[in-house]
């Protein structure tokens, strides 16, 4: 290339070609670092004395949190202190991110590689990956990403990561996956949902048996919890909506809005729509959770989406020959990442100093 050739061209246009040029290592880091700019790190925004309170009675106990075995990790290695919790989440998040950025030079054709990874980081994982928004959410993502992304029977470990962070969780982005693999006519999509809904199902019947030999009732459980307390969450829910379904997707919205405008027949539409977008919304209403649920349970539908869509032959072959659609593409989901705010919403509990959303910014901007 003659030197200053393409000068001339839009901004736009030559940022997609030096984000498309660059090697893909390189470009791998620049993402994660300009996302991890974006949303911070952060560490525990809670204390962690519960949580080692939860690991050391697990499964006795009467806290939502004594449910997932994963927090009996810390207790079989030995990080008994709340540095050591706080030195093995970052160790797990950055696992994550890591293996992420592996399985999708793996897994996609060189062309679409990075419109995947950068449609990702434009959603609420990453959000959820860096916030530690609940002590179990990033194996469950890292989970998600091997039920997913790897091949063969080697995704069977990522059902057994989400079931043993959050089995009650698992059971509906099961369901979604399955969703999406009707939609799609994906058998493997099917089968993968249904094997995280039956490991999911067998961990949390394992846990309830193992607590009710504790001594503790079933009506204890989170599982029982959700329809007594559906009243209170729907109340602390519902006046957050609007700010719930954005920070679900945040800028990957675009992509989600352009697959459900797809043409396909009424039922597998539905299904799709269901499995990314009605369902995981329905579950976060049912808990105050907020933006945490809504990314995890709809993690493996969106994944799946992504990675089927942009494995596509007719996406592979636009974006593969063409001058024109590559860079602009990129630099679309480039500002797509990083142009939305990074904000996490996480309801506060009803009679713990509950305040009406727009009066609550110190909860809705703490992750900026």
């Amino acid at each position: 290339m003659v030197r200053g050739e393409g000068l001339g061209l839009p901004l736009w246009v030559r940022f997609g070609t030096w984000l498309r040029c660059l090697p893909y290592p390189w470009f791998a880091l620049l993402t994660v670092a300009a996302v991890l700019i974006h949303t911070g790190f952060r560490l525990p925004w809670r204390p962690d004395s519960r949580f080692e309170e939860a690991s050391s009675n697990w499964p006795a106990g009467t806290s939502w949190d004594s449910s997932p075995i994963w927090l009996l990790t810390p207790r079989v290695i030995g990080a008994s202190k709340g540095n050591q919790w706080d030195l093995l989440w970052i160790l797990v998040a950055l696992a994550t991110l890591a293996i992420l950025l592996w399985l999708t030079r793996t897994s996609l054709p060189g062309a679409t590689q990075r419109h995947f990874l950068l449609a990702v980081f434009a959603s609420g994982i990453p959000v959820v990956i860096t916030s530690r928004l609940g002590t179990y959410d990033i194996p469950f993502i890292l989970g998600t990403v091997l039920t997913v992304m790897l091949p063969r029977r080697l995704w069977l470990m990522g059902p057994i990561f989400v079931a043993t962070s959050n089995a009650e969780m698992g059971l509906v982005a099961g369901l979604c996956l399955v969703l999406i693999g009707l939609a799609t006519n994906r058998g493997d999509a099917r089968k993968r949902g249904a094997f995280v809904m039956s490991t999911s199902l067998i961990m949390l019947v394992m846990i309830i048996l193992l607590q009710g030999m504790q001594g503790r009732s079933f009506d204890q459980s989170r599982l029982a919890l959700l329809p007594s307390n559906l009243s209170s969450a729907l109340a602390g829910n519902l006046p957050w909506l609007p700010l719930i379904v954005s920070t679900m997707y945040f800028g990957a919205w675009f992509v989600v809005l352009l697959m459900a405008g797809a043409e396909l027949p009424l039922l597998k539409r539905v299904s799709l729509v269901s499995g990314l977008v009605l369902i995981p919304l329905l579950t976060a209403l049912f808990t105050l959770d907020g933006t945490r649920v809504a990314v995890s349970v709809s993690g493996m539908a969106f994944l799946f989406a992504m990675k089927d869509w942009f494995n596509h032959p007719s996406v592979v072959g636009l974006l593969e020959h063409d001058t024109a659609w590559p860079p602009l593409v990129l630099s679309a989901l480039a500002v797509l990442t990083l142009a939305t705010p990074a904000v996490s919403v996480f309801v506060p509990v009803l009679g713990e100093g509950f305040y009406p959303p727009w009066q609550s910014l110190y909860v809705l901007l703490w992750s900026l």
